[in-house]
């Protein structure tokens, strides 16, 4: 990987990061208002997640429950 692409995919990176913690900062309608601005499609009626548990890299099951009332970024690898 070159250096430039270092710093692009770096700088993707802070963005997402920055755009991530604003939105844990605000209420549902300054999201909504943020995405629809950013031309994402919202969904018309916001539903929880549902449950589930997976184990992590040390084969620790951990549950989506255990995050209740923070915020998190759910990162899926498939190699398929």
């Amino acid at each position: 990987m070159t250096h430039r692409e270092r710093v692009v995919i770096g700088s993707l990176v802070v963005a997402m990061g920055l755009l991530l913690v604003l939105v844990a900062r605000a209420g549902e309608d300054d999201v909504r208002s943020l995405l629809e601005t950013l031309g994402i499609q919202v969904p018309s009626r916001m539903a929880a997640a549902p449950a589930f548990a997976l184990p992590d890299v040390s084969g620790r099951t951990v549950r989506l429950e255990d995050y209740q009332g923070r915020t998190l970024m759910l990162y899926f690898w498939a190699t398929w």
